[in-house]
């Protein structure tokens, strides 16, 4: 049997708030509510930095596959003939 996540989702905890937020008998105080909307725009923000640090690292990780493609195998460098002269061709 599989195991159960023990926590809440950002998805979940934010749809708790808005509940809270938008609730119209009365449970909650004013206060309530309030804190609620603070907590919702936190988790919104999470998401936010979230999802940008994901783009971030496809795009890292798009650029080492691309430089990956340009240059050659180590292995095939071995092969090839040592250089022509011992002095370097740039002063």
């Amino acid at each position: 049997m599989p195991r159960k996540p023990r926590h809440l989702t950002i998805a979940e905890k934010r749809d708790f708030f808005t509940a809270i937020a938008r609730d119209t008998t009365n449970e909650f105080t004013t206060a309530d509510k309030f804190k609620a909307i603070v907590e919702d725009t936190k988790l919104f923000q999470l998401e936010l930095e979230l999802e940008e640090s994901k783009l971030k690292r496809a795009e890292e990780a798009e650029a080492v596959r691309r430089q990956n493609q340009i240059n050659f195998p180590s292995h095939l460098l071995q092969h090839l003939p040592p250089p022509i002269s011992s002095t370097p061709c740039d002063p």
